[in-house]
């Protein structure tokens, strides 16, 4: 005769079987997620890029290029050290195809070349320092904003289409990219976006912009630059145009590709006085997850700097040291990756190859968490 609690733990396990039998699911707890691979070059990484694919890896150091696939194997490199000694190598551009690369140099090198699998080898020279950079999805186009505040638009075979002064002395920053279609360019450190003919569509003076597939809906980002003060984030319309701003001691947000949720922390005090921008670690707030209109869909009980969503819109990539993890939109963490201060991370837009390097480092890590 069976005793009653193993009544319980049949009729438990009977229960069990039912739900997965009904195609629930049970969430599986945190875990560390670990690298395809890893990589150590012995020497530092000036510059590195990830192929907007996820099928090669492209870093610069003080001699050479190397492009390595999806495995970490070698696909091709340029000793550029051995053609001319005063290359500097600085930011880095890759091709989906991962058969061309781009590579700025720096204030004392105003050069980018544009370096191909084939041999082939072209440098362009700017009036000030080389910052920006991009390579289109189709691998026949190159961007390049400069400190001056200048754009340009070159074809792989390093011959200009066209060059534009968004403002003299304004400078166009790291963060260029082609839309997916190709037929726009898209300044994220200042907040424009240009048609691929070169025509200004608008500019809106703020950071971190981010966009929405259809490019409708972008997110951006301000803060004081000198003295106190409080940040904001600011929705866009696909005309530039201001939808609505919050109040946020941590302005930088991530936006889904359907441009349907924004993830961002937001300030409680939405009126703050002057006072209150000398105290910017006194100001309460929580995470919240915003619709276009600017409606709190959730808060979420999390902090960090939000990288991006999934292609799905479903989940959150957050960093926050020392720990970059997948959150669901309960706020439930799924994956772990340990990063320092120190850490860069790279994503392809549906977060399916994760890259981790150290600033400065000789090292990265390579992750397909759905492997």
């Amino acid at each position: 005769m069976r005793t009653s609690l193993e009544i319980v733990a049949s009729a438990l396990l009977l229960f069990g079987s039912m739900i997965e039998g009904a195609g629930a699911q049970v969430p599986s707890p945190e875990k560390s997620l670990q690298p395809l691979w890893e990589l150590n070059l012995g020497k530092p990484i000036y510059g590195i890029a990830l192929s907007s694919r996820g099928s090669c890896i492209a870093m610069a150091t003080d001699d050479e290029v190397d492009v390595r696939d999806r495995t970490g194997h070698p696909v091709w490199e340029w000793n550029f050290r051995s053609m001319n000694r005063y290359i500097v190598a600085g930011r880095m551009a890759v091709s989906p195809s991962c058969d061309m690369v781009a590579l700025n140099g720096d204030p004392g090198y105003r050069y980018t070349w544009i370096a191909h699998r084939d041999g082939r080898r072209m440098s362009i020279r700017s009036k000030s320092t080389p910052l920006g950079l991009a390579i289109s999805h189709h691998d026949n186009l190159v961007a390049i904003g400069t400190g001056g505040g200048s754009l340009s638009l070159y074809a792989a075979d390093g011959k200009l289409r066209w060059r534009r002064v968004l403002m003299d002395g304004a400078p166009i920053g790291a963060d260029l990219s082609f839309s997916e279609d190709d037929k726009a360019i898209l300044v994220h450190s200042i907040s424009a976006l240009l048609s691929i003919n070169g025509d200004i569509k608008w500019v809106n003076w703020s950071s971190n912009m981010r966009a929405a597939r259809d490019l409708k809906t972008f997110i951006a980002s301000r803060e004081p630059p000198h003295g106190p003060g409080l940040g904001l984030i600011i929705a866009l319309d696909q005309n530039g145009k201001e939808l609505w701003m919050k109040v946020s001691s941590l302005p930088e947000a991530a936006i889904s590709l359907s441009g349907d949720k924004i993830a961002s922390w937001v300030n409680d005090n939405q009126d703050p006085t002057e006072e209150d921008g000398y105290h910017p670690d006194d100001q309460e707030g929580e995470f919240q997850i915003l619709s276009r209109r600017g409606d709190v869909l959730k808060t979420l009980p999390i902090e960090g700097r939000p990288i991006a969503f999934s292609s799905d819109g479903h989940h959150l990539l957050i960093m926050k040291p020392p720990d970059l993890s997948l959150f669901d939109l309960e706020g439930n963490p799924l994956w772990r990756i340990p990063v320092s201060d120190r850490s860069g991370v790279i994503t392809t837009g549906n977060l399916k190859v994760i890259l981790v390097y150290d600033r400065g480092g000789q090292g990265l890590s390579w992750f397909e968490p759905n492997n």
